[in-house]
């Protein structure tokens, strides 16, 4: 199970520094709401967070990138949303299969 922690903590840690990157504003609320919550997710996989708990936090960073969507290029660059998106459904996938789900 520890190995499914450090994967997915690999993951997120990766998702979260390119949102850092990919940020156009990060002053913006929707851009700092999404830095924070990529944070926490981070700080609760490395927690080891029950997998249920933490798909609700990507659920949440899914709805914030849609939000980033509709304020157009203002936040992040449309590409981008869609590559985040895909790596966190992709993440979100990963917990579903794990142990303790």
């Amino acid at each position: 199970m520890d190995q499914e922690y450090e994967e997915a903590l690999h993951h997120a840690k990766r998702l979260e520094n390119d949102i850092k990157n990919l940020l156009d504003d990060k002053n913006h609320p929707v851009g700092r709401s999404l830095l924070d919550e990529s944070r926490r997710l981070v700080s609760e996989i490395d927690a080891r967070r029950d997998p249920r708990s933490l798909e609700e936090r990507i659920k949440s960073l899914l709805k914030l990138l849609h939000h980033a969507k509709e304020e157009g290029e203002a936040v992040i660059d449309q590409r981008h949303i869609l590559s985040l998106h895909h790596g966190y459904e992709h993440l979100q996938r990963e917990l579903r299969e794990f142990e303790n789900y």
